[in-house]
C-alpha cells in the first residue's frame, strides 16, 4: 500500500479524531473512507437523494414518513 504524508490544520484534525473516537483501532485512512461513504445529509437535495433509504421501511406514504420523522 502506498502511503502519503499530508498536512492538515488543528480543526481538521479534531474533526477527524472525533469521527475516529468510536473505534480507537480504526486507522485515520479507514475513518476518511467511512466519512466519504457515509456523508451526512446537509441539504434538502441530499434528503431527497436518500429518501428511500431513510423512509422506506416505515412509510405508508411519503408524507406520513416525513411527519413521523419530524415528530420524533
Amino acid at each position: 500500500m502506498t502511503r502519503k504524508t499530508i498536512s492538515i490544520d488543528r480543526d481538521a484534525y479534531n474533526i477527524l479524531a472525533a469521527e475516529r473516537e468510536y473505534s480507537e483501532s480504526q486507522s485515520f485512512s479507514d475513518t476518511i473512507k467511512w466519512m466519504r461513504e457515509n456523508q451526512r445529509i446537509r441539504t434538502f437535495a441530499d434528503l431527497v437523494k436518500h429518501e428511500k433509504e431513510l423512509f422506506g421501511p416505515i412509510k405508508r406514504t411519503r408524507n406520513h414518513a416525513k411527519k413521523a420523522l419530524l415528530a420524533g
